[in-house]
């Protein structure tokens, strides 16, 4: 007698989820919400659903494609974030529900972001790439907050973190 091997967790959620994916991470709140936007955008698009979100009127979308987008996002997010979703019929609506929840623009922000932008340096990583990876990730932050940094002051900061 043979056992069948398990279907393992990750794959049971792809077969429920069909043909929507699945990103990762998915939206833990503030602290990805950041990057997840954007893989969520990406995935949207590469379904050719984004304009379920970036729509001037919802009702004139077709409802399949709707709940298909609205099943996307709901399906990336941690449970601790579905209370911002339950009561949502369209996916332009959850987009705006968890952007308001998670998207945090306020002073204290700007200022964790700056504080650790200027406080980067080299020896914290293991490379060069690493390096300048997260430079241009805080920098990326800040521009999607509203406060985009100039780029002779991100070059200067990274220069004086070498």
């Amino acid at each position: 007698m043979t056992n069948q091997p398990s279907t393992s967790v990750a794959q049971s959620t792809t077969l429920l989820m069909g043909n929507i994916p699945s990103v990762e991470p998915k939206l833990d709140g503030c602290s990805n919400y950041s990057s997840w936007k954007f893989v969520m955008k990406m995935s949207l698009m590469g379904m050719d659903l984004w304009d379920c979100i970036d729509c001037e009127n919802a009702s004139t979308l077709d409802q399949k494609r709707n709940q298909k987008a609205l099943a996307c996002i709901c399906l990336n997010v941690k449970t601790h974030c579905h209370v911002h979703l339950k009561d949502v019929i369209s996916a332009k609506d959850a987009w705006s529900n968890l952007k308001n929840a998670y998207e945090d623009k306020g002073l204290p922000r700007i200022l964790n972001l700056m504080r650790a932008l200027l406080k980067i340096e080299y020896d914290q990583f293991g490379n060069m790439n690493q390096y300048v990876s997260e430079v241009l990730n805080l920098s990326q932050k800040l521009i999607d907050i509203g406060n985009p940094v100039d780029d002779k002051l991100l070059a200067v900061i990274m220069l004086a973190g070498l």
